[in-house]
């Protein structure tokens, strides 16, 4: 079984910020974990990403579960402005 950080590399391909998130939760799901949270937000504050200036670092956090195994992890993400769509 691969660890949660492995499931970041697909969706930080991915521009928009909640398709990051969701694209998080669908994946972890294909895999058969029960997400509970997938989420971006400003990695200092967490707060939404709306809310912040475009060049805010970024954090990608979730929470599932597999069986009765509770799995969190977050990535930092890179630069908003880094990736080209």
């Amino acid at each position: 079984s691969c660890p949660l950080s492995v499931f970041f590399i697909s969706a930080v391909l991915i521009c928009q910020d909640h398709q990051i998130a969701t694209g998080m939760a669908a994946t972890l799901e294909a895999a058969g974990i029960e997400v509970d949270y997938a989420e971006v937000v400003v990695a200092e504050t967490l707060q939404p990403l709306e809310t912040s200036p475009p060049d805010a670092p970024a954090i990608a956090l979730v929470a599932g579960r597999l069986g009765d195994t509770r799995l969190i992890d977050n990535q930092l993400l890179p630069p908003r402005g880094a990736a080209a769509c």
